[in-house]
């Protein structure tokens, strides 16, 4: 309020900024052009005060919620499409201001409703378009994805799947995702987040997975499973992170899933075969031409080697053998994929025909023979005794013709592997309420097209008969979510590469992490409110605009 001393006048100050919004309810022109002088009415001041003061505070706040909302509908955008978002020059006049800003600029002129209130029309301090502003918004669309996902597993018993590889700037990451069924029935395999870690070593692993536990209130005694790949910092029999894990939690069974180095390699032996006469063209012209002794020499060997009859049967051996492996790989890379089917594919590459073959030659002895060892070696160093028990109990559940695998008393050896969820009490529950489930399987139309695991099971929540068979359904939960595949974590890295490249190779581990999670589980990031994310915003530290 302003007082004239002159005219015995006030004005308001409120009014004169916003007083095509105020109108005659709350004084008029009253406080703007002739001044207030009614003062033996002094109730009327102290009114006129509340409603501008009010009045002008929403209008603020609604002001800034909707510049804070288009700043956040254009992050939606470009978080689901994996791009930067900061430029080499933010400045006003600039004309690499980084892919946030040419969009929001871009909103801005084709939006009527908010062109005049973002940006110029704005006080700097008040834009939210600053770096820290930037991370924060994103930070808080982070945590409200992850949030969505941590709702949804909800008390439910998970498994942990984890793979580390290295950025592009030679930062060691370890990327951590999560399987579970919720209670609706449905699987959720959902990548948790990207945490770097000092070194690969198992304490660093161990401590950066307890730390992100703690940060999102999950429990390593509500493990089922664990998968890794190979490396002996994961898998290692006794100080490996799925040893460290099993001493907390005995459930918490490991199962090597397979990686996807079979596939590539078998389509190099494929372009090899392919190209093998150019290639030998090539090593050809190189030894008559080449441009020193040295690379002449080179060619040389490479053409005695190719053309040797030793290389050509191993080349053709060898792709061979990988093209049975590779049918392995790509059924464990698809994420719908049944574990069934893959241990059925896999038991019969184990069952190898090398024993059938008695020709003791060179090549059937210190080729043949060689190579299927090595390859079964590799195989049970996937799947050892107590994994391949587990997976192959499995095989009694699967619903194809009519059950025809069904076997109750396999089904108990599986229970029994999980003595935190089947007592003593709950296994001879099993048997009768297994004995009882079979005959109604089998004798009810609905359940006897089914073809998978994952159908026996939303078909019993369908007809709550999850209610009916508590401890079958536990069994088929159990069963459902043992880690096989990579596919969560090939998309993980394959997402790193696109969110941090060669030009963004100083991204901050946070700040990746962030735009990982939005990015990858951008199905789940859809589904979030803008509100959420605001009141997660908001809430992150004190802010000069309220709401």
């Amino acid at each position: 309020m302003e007082y004239r001393i002159e005219k015995d006048t006030a004005f308001c100050l409120c009014c004169y900024l916003f007083r095509h919004n105020f109108g005659k309810q709350s004084g008029g022109d009253t406080f703007v052009i002739e001044g207030f002088t009614n003062w033996n009415k002094k109730e009327r001041l102290s009114s006129h005060i509340e409603v501008a003061i009010s009045k002008q505070s929403k209008k603020v706040h609604d002001l800034y919620r909707r510049r804070l909302t288009s700043s956040i509908d254009c992050f939606r955008f470009l978080l689901k499409q994996g791009l930067a978002f900061r430029g080499h020059d933010e400045s006003t006049n600039s004309a690499n201001q980084g892919n946030f800003l040419e969009l929001l600029k871009f909103l801005v002129e084709h939006n009527e409703s908010i062109n005049h209130i973002v940006l110029e029309n704005t006080l700097e301090n008040h834009q939210l378009i600053a770096p820290k502003i930037q991370k924060d918004i994103v930070n808080a669309a982070a945590l409200e994805t992850t949030n969505a996902i941590i709702t949804d597993l909800g008390d439910e018993l998970f498994v942990i799947i984890v793979d580390e590889a290295r950025d592009i700037s030679n930062k060691e990451q370890m990327a951590i995702a999560l399987c579970y069924v919720n209670k609706k029935g449905s699987i959720g395999e959902h990548f948790f987040g990207m945490v770097h870690v000092k070194d690969t070593t198992t304490l660093s692993l161990k401590m950066a997975i307890d730390e992100l536990f703690c940060k999102h209130g999950l429990s390593i005694s509500r493990i089922l499973g664990q998968g890794y790949d190979g490396a002996s910092n994961m898998q290692g029999e006794f100080c490996g992170l799925k040893s460290w894990i099993l001493k907390e939690n005995s459930s918490a069974f490991y199962v090597h899933f397979v990686d996807t180095r079979w596939g590539s390699h078998y389509a190099t032996l494929i372009n090899l075969i392919l190209m093998y006469s150019s290639i030998i063209d090539v090593l050809k012209i190189i030894k008559e031409d080449g441009s020193n002794v040295d690379q002449r020499a080179k060619a040389n060997d490479l053409l005695h080697l190719l053309e040797d009859f030793d290389f050509a049967f191993t080349l053709h051996l060898m792709k061979n053998v990988l093209g049975i492996s590779n049918e392995l790989s790509q059924a464990l890379q698809r994420k719908d994929q049944e574990i069934i089917n893959v241990m059925n594919l896999g038991r019969s590459q184990r069952g190898g025909k090398a024993q059938a073959i008695t020709t003791e030659h060179h090549y059937c002895v210190e080729l043949f023979y060689t190579v299927v060892d090595m390859q079964l070696q590799e195989l049970n160093d996937h799947f050892t005794e107590t994994n391949t028990q587990l997976l192959l109990c499995m095989d009694c559940l699967n619903p194809t013709n009519l059950f025809s695998t069904f076997d109750n008393a396999r089904l108990i050896e599986f229970a029994k592997f999980y003595p935190c969820e089947f007592s003593a009490i709950n296994l001879v529950m099993l048997n009768n309420q297994l004995e009882t489930y079979i005959i109604d399987m089998r004798n009810n139309i609905e359940f006897s097209s089914l073809k998978g695991i994952k159908n026996i099971y939303e078909k019993l929540v369908e007809t709550r008969r999850h209610i009916v068979y508590p401890l079958v359904y536990l069994l088929l939960k159990l069963a459902m979510i043992l880690p096989v595949a990579t596919t969560t974590m090939e998309r993980a890295f394959s997402a790193m590469k696109i969110v941090k490249n060669r030009l963004r190779n100083r991204m901050g581990d946070a700040w990746m992490n962030d735009c990982l999670v939005t990015y990858i589980e951008k199905d789940v990031f859809n589904k979030i409110d803008n509100e959420l994310i605001i009141q997660q915003f908001q809430n992150m530290k004190s802010r000069g605009g309220q709401l």
